[in-house]
Parts: structure tokens; sequence; C-alpha cells
């Protein structure tokens, strides 16, 4: 089985089969991999947090070397409280070969109550994009595998939860559908046809959409080139008014929101591959990597913090710990709080290299006389 082929790129399966088809032929779009490890992070403080394991502190890496912040641990913590004392399953490993032969998953937490015969999948987002819960294929597929594995017995509803403490919409950061045994059955069909279609040679089921954003295979996709050679084309024609109709200015507004999106799919993927390029050292870019300062945190044990509170007479970890920037504006000395914390690095870019930037750049160098 192609290892692309799984519950987290569905819903890109469903909506566009063919773009299994080139992988491996080339690299995938490299990845910025600071926001992707900090989301891995997270999910292992949620573990710890959900099945009872000792929980880390702020300022301890984790197993793959993220340092754990404040906002992991307090984010962990609201999930468990608001999911209370129940059974529950953490980072459950599903098989989904009723989808897809040797198809497997890992589930954040899965609830599985036999006395209402309700399932209830939930998955934990860490980043900021907003995700919904409807038409997730995802966790569909993980309710599908789960409840094959039961031998699909009749009365059962299912439930698909998200939770996103840092995406805030007015849904909440906890948003939930119901569908019952009908509904989920003729998902499951969707995902076998579309993993079928995905899976047979030379098929030619390129389609363009929001789901572009994120694929691996952006960079090299004839389709989205040529949506967006297409909108190049339309921007660069003399433009009419504002359309007089409200049906055509509609129309054209829906429009407009569809480029953006596979602008945005095209943009992001040269700006990573421009990254990866000048990484390895290939010249004449006119951009270079920019990354900004991130926020600081504790690199010590949170009971020195507390001693460090006690030594200047203020409340650093009581009810929770203070950041060392919150801690620096109720009187601790500066170098006291630089001893203590580190910087974490911040957000990549890219920054056009103009002619200014360059003058910039060498009035700031002193040269030899």
């Amino acid at each position: 089985m192609n290892p692309d082929l799984r519950p987290s790129s569905l819903s890109r399966t469903v909506k566009c089969p063919a773009w299994l088809l080139t992988v491996g032929c080339v690299p995938n779009t490299p990845t910025s991999t600071s926001a992707a490890d900090e989301g891995t992070a997270a999910h292992e403080v949620l573990h710890r947090a959900l099945v009872g394991l000792t929980q880390f502190e702020i300022g301890k890496r984790t197993a793959i070397g993220v340092p754990v912040t404040q906002d992991m641990i307090e984010y962990a913590n609201e999930f468990k409280r608001r999911l209370g004392h129940v059974n529950l399953f953490s980072e459950l490993k599903i098989d989904c070969s009723c989808i897809y032969a040797g198809m497997t998953g890992t589930a954040d937490v899965v609830i599985h109550d036999t006395a209402s015969r309700l399932l209830h999948i939930m998955d934990y987002k860490y980043g900021f994009a907003w995700v919904s819960p409807v038409d997730n294929y995802q966790l569909l597929a993980y309710c599908m595998g789960f409840w094959d594995s039961l031998g699909r017995p009749g009365g059962y509803t299912f439930m698909l939860s998200i939770y996103q403490p840092r995406a805030y919409h007015a849904d909440g950061v906890v948003r939930s559908v119901t569908l019952d045994s009908k509904a989920l059955v003729d998902y499951f069909a969707q995902m076998r046809q579309a993993c079928e279609t995905a899976m047979t040679p030379n098929n030619n089921e390129y389609h363009v959409g929001a789901h572009c954003l994120y694929c691996p295979r952006r960079h090299v996709c004839g389709t989205l080139s040529a949506a967006t050679d297409n909108i190049y084309e339309w921007l660069n024609q003399p433009q009419s008014a504002i359309d007089t109709q409200p049906s055509g200015q509609s129309t054209e507004l829906s429009m407009m929101a569809s480029a953006e999106i596979l602008l945005k799919a095209k943009r992001t993927a040269l700006e990573l591959v421009i990254m990866e390029g000048i990484k390895s050292g290939k010249s004449g870019y006119r951009h270079m990597i920019k990354q900004a300062a991130g926020r600081l945190q504790w690199a010590i044990p949170i009971d020195q913090v507390t001693t460090i509170g006690n030594m200047f007479g203020v409340e650093l970890t009581h009810p929770e710990p203070i950041t060392p920037t919150q801690a620096l504006k109720l009187g601790v000395p500066v170098g006291i709080i630089q001893d203590a914390s580190e910087r974490l690095p911040g957000a990549v870019s890219l920054k056009e290299i103009k002619e200014t930037t360059l003058k910039n750049m060498f009035s700031a160098v002193s040269l030899p006389r």
C-alpha cells in the first residue's frame, strides 16, 4: 500500500484522487517543521495528561526535542477537564483496512460508550488554521475503522469532535457533529471509491480547491499551475467596473475567494522550495530567510521559578506559572530573567531583497581600511 494513503490525507484523496500518482517520483514540498514539531510535542503532552503519566515541566524537552510550553500544559489540562471522568483511549491505533487494505491511523481520543451505543472520536489540533468536524474524512475513517472492528452493530450514534484551543471561532474551541450509521456508511462508500481511484494507474482525477493548500505535491502539480496561470491571465486583462447586478457581484466575490486559495497554495509552495534552495546553498534568489524572535519561556524547573519569586516577593507560579516577560514586569531583575529563561525560535519567512535592503546590509558591515 502507498504509505501516503492514510486517514490524515483522506480529505485530499477524496477531492483529488490523482495526487498520489506522483508521490515518490520527486521530493515532496519541503515542510516548515517548527509548527509540525510543536504540534507533535503538544500531542505528547496531552497524552501524558490523559493517561495519568507524570507531566513535563515547562522548558523540558519532549521525545522529539521540542521544549514544553506553558500553553501546551494548560491546553492539555483544559481538554482533560472538559472530558471529565470517562473511560477513553488515547493515541489509539485503528485498523482502517475496511476502507483500503493496510490503511491504519492513530486517533487522539476515542470514547466508546457501550451502554448508550455512542462512539466518540476526538482530534486535537494545536495549529491556528481552523478545522471543521463536518466532512472530516480523517475522523470518519477512524470512526468507520473502529465500528468495523466491532462487527458494525446497529443502533449506534457517532460523534466527531475537534478540540482546537488556539483557533478562535464563534463555535468555541470544541466543535462537534453527530451522524447515524446510514450517514457513516455513505461516507464509507465515498472513501473506498476515492482510494480505489487513487490507486488506479494513470487516472486523471486532478481537481483544485482548498485541499491544495497543504498538498505536498502542489509545487509540481500541473493542474494547480494551469489554474494559477489562468488567474494571472485574468488579472492582466482590462477589467470592467463592478457588476451592477447582485447575482453578478456575488459570483465575482466567490470567484475571487477561490482564486485567493489557489494563489496561496502556489505561493506557499514556492516559499518552501525557495527556502530549501537557500538552505542548500543555491544562488540567484532575490529573497533571504528571516527568522522572527520567539517568546521567552523558563529554562529552569518550576520549583526554582518559585524560589526566584520568593526572593523578590512576587508570586510567579500560583495558581499557574507566569511567563518570564510577565515576571520582568513584576520587578524581577533582567539579569535573573536572562539566566533563567530561553527564547524560542520564531516563525521563519522570506524577505525580498530590494536595493534598499542591500544598502542597509552593506552599511552595517565595517570594512577594513
